[in-house]
């Protein structure tokens, strides 16, 4: 636990303001020390001087040329702070909180020793030992540490930091958690800088908070806590969960159940929610919160764009407008029920952040529909481009009644400008990305090469998948790019993820029409079989393919079984751009299904999807054990060993985490070998000279040891990955294991090496890549 030491970085905010140099004692200090707050100033910022003032002082931030002046500099702000408690940071970085030019070690170790001298000066009496100072080891200063040599006093706080995005970069080594000055966390809720700004919205994924400072607590960082809020505002939920954890220590939400320890956060968000709005239904109040960090720590909204959420694989942007829609169904229950006393605090708390994260993931989807439609010819592109701007109008709105409420005691509190950003820094206003609109007086023409003013139905078809549409050109239709009926959709089988798959009929022009869908099996079920589409492009229609298995011939021995789709346009005069769609079916039934409980069966063509929480068996030792960490990352659950200091195990001897899975001949394709892909945490390796590894065996071959994190090229530098990594807030490690070419039961099972395993899901095979996992296989139960 932190409860020695805490400090707060960005009250005030580093660039924009400053202590008052021209006083005995900054009016920041004076007010700390009649709150009962330890004062401190940034990591990069020494002396208890905030970087504002160095404007006032003449000569370049450079110790070698301009010492005298910075003595003097650094002199003031240890006698003005001297009268209360102060936490010294010591060090010095750039200006501009970048590398210091010039700098090694000894002059790094040089200024330290002359501003302890300074420390002494300014308490008289007083051993150095005795006064408060950190220094925190920051990107370029960690590799003065780790391989340079760089010496600390033993009674300095060595301040560990984590990557700005959640990660810690390092943990004491057993020896330093020795050190009579400890150790301790910089730790970020918003950012600035690559590879992008996050500062609108809170983004703190509760469960990897947890992650994260079990780790630190556990291996010695429990000195004192720095936490970067910027913008205080929209993030003191996540804040107060932070402080909870650095006070109670995270054992405080560690449950034991039958399925062993579970890091449940939602304990204290509930306990939250209760004491905060009494009258009120805690659970729902608790989820929404939870809610709206842990999807916008997937992508963080910065990060999204119009094309982040898959229109054609998985269903995902219809998964994420649903996990959305269900929190703001939540926020319209209660909104309701709340006093107008309380009113404000529940809508910046509760309601602003899912309302206004839930709105701008939809309008980046129906920007993203309407330029994908726009690509396929479909009149629908012009109303999903006017719901993008329903929602973009809608995103002021909400902010607009922020603002206003408690007589704009907030104005001007969420402008941060957070739409359509085009790199890594913030664009100037918001604005709404790009859309596409259609021409709704020209007929569509013949798309197979022919001749100009050969006139289609305004019939259009595109299916789950495929970004391309019949009939007519797409250059996604097929490697030729152009028109290549038939389409085809994903096969299903009676293990498939999904159990159906969808068509989508729309207007391809402004004339309406009607519809008929048949297949040339009995046992394909398609739902609606007829209907009408609007030519305006408000109601395109879905068809969901699905099959009767009951119906499906019994004597059927072939790998996969052909139907045909025909989609019909009436009246008869439009009957030239009828289409077929096809689909492979899979009748079989995997042998000894009921004889494998927890074990899984492949549904798609191409791979298996595992979560880690529903490993077939889990398996513990004495020094290590699985636990749970509900909420955490892109699916939602993961798996972790405790404690994080658990001592490494052999390959085969330590904690492991068993996969039935039932796999199809033909997963391993030609290579005779299955790639096995590790959805990983985007944690750091944060032991020094100890990266973490874990062991993947198949059946009963030898574990391979792998190394899933790059090695950085110097301590504090970021793993070549790291972008990638960050953005997508997973590490997906693939490795290549021998194969059964026949399919059947298998098991894999992964060990854990050493400590610092948070394991989303394991895949196996070819899938197809999106922001969000694959859904899960089928699973025995």
């Amino acid at each position: 636990m932190w409860a020695d030491m805490f400090a707060v970085a960005g009250l005030p905010a580093m660039p924009g303001n400053k202590t008052d140099g021209h006083n005995a004692a900054g009016p920041n200090q004076v007010l700390a020390g009649e709150m009962g707050i330890i004062y401190g100033t940034s990591h990069q910022e020494p002396m208890a001087r905030n970087t504002p003032e160095w404007n006032l002082y003449t000569g370049p931030w450079n110790y070698t040329s301009n010492k005298d002046v910075l003595d003097t500099y650094w002199q003031y702000g240890a006698d003005r702070a001297a009268p209360y408690e102060t936490l010294f940071t010591v060090g010095m970085r750039g200006n501009g909180d970048i590398p210091l030019a010039g700098a090694n070690i000894q002059i790094l170790q040089g200024i330290v020793k002359d501003q302890r001298e300074i420390l002494t000066k300014a308490h008289p009496g007083r051993p150095i030992e005795s006064i408060p100072q950190v220094w925190c080891l920051y990107k370029e200063v960690q590799g003065y540490f780790d391989d340079d040599g760089l010496a600390v006093p033993d009674d300095v706080t060595l301040l560990w930091t984590d990557d700005n995005w959640s990660n810690i970069r390092r943990v004491p080594s057993p020896d330093e958690r020795n050190r009579t000055g400890g150790a301790g966390l910089y730790w970020h809720h918003d950012y600035v800088g690559q590879p992008r700004n996050y500062k609108w919205m809170s983004t703190i994924n509760f469960a990897k908070t947890w992650e994260q400072f079990n780790v630190a607590q556990s291996t010695g960082i429990d000195r004192m806590l720095m936490i970067n809020v910027g913008d205080f505002k929209p993030i003191e939920i996540a804040t107060e969960f932070a402080l909870h954890l650095a006070y109670e220590g995270t054992d405080s939400l560690l449950v034991d159940s039958e399925e062993g320890s579970v890091a449940d956060t939602m304990v204290w968000t509930k306990q939250w929610a209760a004491r905060t709005f009494p009258n009120l239904d805690a659970t729902s109040v608790a989820t929404i919160i939870q809610g709206y960090n842990a999807l916008n720590g997937k992508v963080k909204p910065e990060l999204v764009n119009s094309t982040t959420w898959s229109l054609t694989m998985h269903r995902e942007a219809e998964r994420v407008e649903s996990e959305w829609d269900y929190l703001t169904s939540l926020v319209d229950q209660l909104r309701s029920q709340v006093s107008d006393e309380q009113y404000p605090a529940f809508y910046q708390l509760v309601a602003f952040p899912a309302l206004a994260s839930a709105n701008l993931n939809k309008l980046y989807i129906a920007a993203g529909r309407s330029n994908l439609h726009g690509s396929q010819a479909r009149t629908s592109a012009s109303y999903w481009a006017d719901q993008a701007r329903w929602h973009f109008a809608r995103d002021a709105e909400l902010t607009k009644e922020y603002h206003s409420l408690l007589d704009y005691k907030w104005d001007g509190m969420m402008s941060q400008p957070h739409i359509n950003y085009q790199y890594w820094q913030q664009p100037m206003r918001n604005t709404l990305p790009p859309v596409t609109e259609m021409q709704m007086d020209a007929w569509p023409i013949d798309g197979d090469g022919g001749s100009p003013g050969a006139l289609l139905s305004p019939m259009r078809v595109t299916i789950q998948g495929s970004k391309g549409a019949n009939p007519g050109d797409n250059v996604n239709n097929c490697p030729d790019g152009y028109n290549c009926p038939p389409l085809p959709l994903p096969s299903l089988s009676r293990y498939s993820a999904q159990t159906s798959r969808w068509i989508d009929v729309s207007a391809g022009s402004w004339v309406d029409f009607a519809y008929n869908v048949t297949a040339n099996v009995s046992w394909i079920t398609l739902t609606p079989s007829n209907g009408w589409v609007g030519g305006n492009g408000s109601a395109d229609c879905r068809v969901e393919v699905s099959v009767n298995w009951d119906a499906v011939p019994a004597n059927a021995t072939s790998l996969m079984l052909y139907a045909g789709i025909t989609l019909a346009p009436t009246p008869t005069e439009f009957s030239n751009s009828t289409t077929l769609v096809t689909i492979m079916v899979d009748p079989r039934t995997a042998r000894e299904v009921a004889s494998h409980k927890g074990g899984f069966v492949q549904g798609e063509p191409a791979y298996i999807a595992m979560h880690a929480t529903n490993a077939t068996r889990m398996k513990s030792t004495d020094q290590a054990s699985w636990a749970q960490i509900p909420g955490y990352g892109l699916s939602g659950n993961a798996m972790t060993t405790l404690p994080p200091t658990h001592p490494n195990a052999t390959a085969g001897t330590g904690p492991v985490l068993e996969f039935d899975f039932y796999a199809l001949p033909l997963l391993a394709g030609k290579s005779n070998l299955w790639n096995v892909t590790a959805w990983l945490g985007p944690f750091y390796n944060y032991r020094a000279h100890d990266p973490f590894r874990f062991a993947l065996q198949l059946d009963d071959g030898e574990p391979t040891i792998v190394q899933p994190i790059p090695l950085a090229s110097s301590a504090g530098s970021e793993p070549p990955d790291w972008n990638s990594v960050v953005s997508a807030s997973i590490r997906r490690n693939t490795t290549s294991l021998p194969a059964a070419q026949d399919g059947g039961w298998h098991t894999l099972k992964l060990w854990s090496v050493n400590a610092g395993m948070v394991l989303e899901m394991v895949t196996i095979g070819a899938f197809p890549v999106t922001s969000l996992p694959p859904p899960q296989s089928y699973r025995v139960d």
